[in-house]
Order: structure tokens, then C-alpha cells, then sequence
């Protein structure tokens, strides 16, 4: 695995990262829903024990069974990577080292969360939760904690189907088929006779037939020994790969050789090694810092979301609208345009 180009967290590798619409909604859900089970407690304990002249008391059993409740969803938060607001959402708490649940050491961030929370009223919370996204769309309290918040409605659930390193291998380093060659075999006098070979075929792997004829060992045919004289490539070397017009709905344009990583600020990363950097202007800030990745090629163009906050999509010359999975590539077929937030963008063959 050392030869590939990884992700920045392998682990995660095909999971979506959570936008800040929903990390405000799982929010407000889990203060609703904690809120709502204290109090249908709390009221059970005052009415069962005939508590309600006493004010104090009261309030006691409210803030207790605040507590308890928060509790409970802070160890299923922990140790299952969420409860009914991430059931509902479509949420999951992961750490980035391995795609596993948090475990006790999320009892951190969940105590960080609380003590921000009391001081601000929330507000820090939210502000920060909107604010301060990086390119793997996680925010502050993610990158101080080493987690993530994954949707898996959007992308993989690493807790149940977790990364394997062979899929990562052959998703960032697929096997290339074998050149065809030929060996060319050389009687004592006659022509050279061309016979197939893989190209990772060695002498050693020749046909018994082949090693009897080139005198390699014992039972060759009488007369002159023939040699094999070596292995040629039957292919010729490959073409420049053609170039490939990028126009978008800004008016502006980009010639394409191979691959491209296109967004407002576009950054290097770590899985497309090498890639050209296209920056679109965007004064609606609808696409990410480095939004898309397309590649391209004299077989075709295929475009992977890079974990987009507003996604992407492509347009079939029909009308019919397909969204992109996130970090997935998915070919274009040839009439068909790209959105990038709420940019669009055309592929088509650069003229000669």
C-alpha cells in the first residue's frame, strides 16, 4: 500500500461528509428530544411522588433527569455513533484513524460540546459548526477531537462496511491489462517466427515446445539449434492523450490533459496526485474550495465529488438530472453537463 496515492484518511475513503444543514438540524433535535424525555420523566417522578408543592424538589428532578437523558445519548453518541437524531438525519460519529465508533474517548468532545454550549448559549456551537469547514468538510471540534460526522445517505456507512486495504488498492492503483509481445524465434536458417507472449511472461515461463526448440535444455529437434532471440512489444507506444475543452456558464474555459481538480480554491489532493488545478470564479459561493475532480481521457471523461458541501450533478442530453455520489467517478456521457454548486459546466473534445 505504500506505493499509492491515499486519501487523507483511508478509513473514510467513499463516506460523505456532513453539511452544515444537517449538523444544525441533528442539533436541534437532540436538545428537542432530551428536553422532551427529561420532562415526561421528571413529570412522572413528581406526580408518582406527590412532589409538585415544593418548587426546589421540582426543579431538582428537572435538571436530574436533563442530566440523565444527556447521558444516555452521550454513551450511545460514544459507543454506537449515534442515536434517534442521527437515526433521523442520517448521521453516524466515526473517528478518522480507523472508521470506528468514538468509544470513551468521545466523552471529551461531547464534555467540550457541553461546557461551549453552557457558556454561549449555543451560540459558539453554531457558529463554529457553519464556520471553519475544511476541504474534508469537517469542522473545529472534528479536526480537534480526530473524528468525523459521516451522512450515510449520501455515502458509505464505514460502521457497518467498513474500508478494506483492497479495496483502496484497487480503487487508487487498478491493474493495468498486459501489453501483448511477441518473441521472436530464430531458426538455424530459416525466417523469425513470431509467437504471442504476455509481456510479464519470462523465459522461464516459456511453453516446453518453445524451450525444446531454442536448445535450452535436453530433446531439442536435430540440425542447427534455434535461439530465441528476445521479446519485442507488438504495440506501438501510446498517443498523447487528446485534450478536452472545459467551458463554464462564467464564460470561462479550460484545455484538459488527463486530470483536473475544479472549485473556488482548488488544493492539491493526496487522491489525484498531479492534477491540474482549476479555479472558477464563484461570487455565490455555491461551489467548495476544490469541489470536483474530473478525468479524461481518449475513451472518455468521468467526474468524482470530492465530499462537495452542495454537490453535484450531472444533466443528460434528455433532461434527466443524476447526482453525483461522493467520491465516486462516474463517467459523462458525451452532451451531458456538470453542476458544481450552482455552476454548470460542459465537456466536450478540444478542435485539433
Amino acid at each position: 500500500m505504500s506505493e499509492l496515492s491515499l486519501p487523507q484518511f483511508p478509513a473514510l475513503y467513499w463516506t460523505a461528509p456532513v453539511g452544515p444543514g444537517k449538523r444544525v438540524l441533528r442539533g436541534v433535535l437532540s436538545g428537542l428530544i432530551v428536553g422532551a424525555v427529561a420532562a415526561a420523566v421528571a413529570a412522572v417522578i413528581v406526580l408518582a411522588a406527590d412532589l409538585a408543592k415544593d418548587l426546589v424538589v421540582v426543579q431538582g428532578v428537572v435538571f436530574g433527569c436533563l442530566a440523565a437523558v444527556a447521558a444516555v445519548a452521550a454513551v450511545l453518541d460514544c459507543l454506537a455513533g449515534g442515536w434517534l437524531p442521527d437515526a433521523i438525519v442520517g448521521t453516524r460519529l466515526v473517528r478518522v484513524a480507523d472508521g470506528r465508533t468514538v468509544g470513551a474517548s468521545g466523552f471529551g468532545r461531547l464534555a467540550l460540546v457541553g461546557l461551549l454550549a453552557a457558556a454561549t448559549a449555543g451560540l459558539a456551537n453554531l457558529v463554529l459548526t457553519v464556520l471553519g469547514r475544511d476541504s474534508n468538510g469537517r469542522v473545529w471540534l472534528d479536526r480537534v477531537t480526530g473524528t468525523a460526522m459521516i451522512d450515510i445517505r449520501a455515502g458509505r456507512n464505514v460502521l457497518v462496511d467498513p474500508v478494506s486495504s483492497a479495496e483502496l488498492e484497487r480503487a487508487l492503483r487498478p491493474e493495468a491489462p498486459p501489453r501483448p509481445a511477441v518473441v521472436e524465434v530464430r531458426g538455424g536458417s530459416g525466417e523469425p517466427k513470431p509467437m504471442p507472449l504476455e509481456a510479464h511472461d519470462t523465459l522461464a515461463s516459456l511453453p516446453d515446445e518453445v524451450v525444446r526448440l531454442g536448445g535450452i535444455g535436453p530433446g531439442y529437434l536435430e540440425g542447427d539449434p534455434t535461439v530465441v532471440s528476445g521479446m519485442r512489444t507488438s504495440a506501438p507506444p501510446p498517443l498523447p492523450a487528446p485534450a478536452w475543452l472545459l467551458t463554464f456558464d462564467t464564460g470561462e474555459s479550460h484545455r484538459l490533459h488527463g486530470t483536473a481538480l475544479i472549485g473556488r480554491h482548488p488544493v492539491a489532493h493526496s487522491g489525484h496526485r498531479g492534477a491540474e488545478l482549476v479555479k472558477v470564479a464563484d461570487p455565490s459561493a455555491t461551489m467548495s474550495g476544490t469541489h470536483l475532480a474530473i478525468t479524461a481521457n481518449d475513451v472518455g471523461v468521468w467526474v468524482e465529488d470530492l465530499g462537495s458541501t452542495n454537490g453535484s450533478e450531472i444533466r443528460l442530453p434528455s433532461g434527466r438530472k443524476v447526482a453525483l455520489p461522493v467520491r465516486v467517478r462516474t463517467p459523462v456521457a458525451k452532451g451531458s453537463r456538470v453542476r458544481l454548486g450552482d455552476r454548470w459546466m460542459t465537456v466536450e473534445r478540444a478542435p485539433e
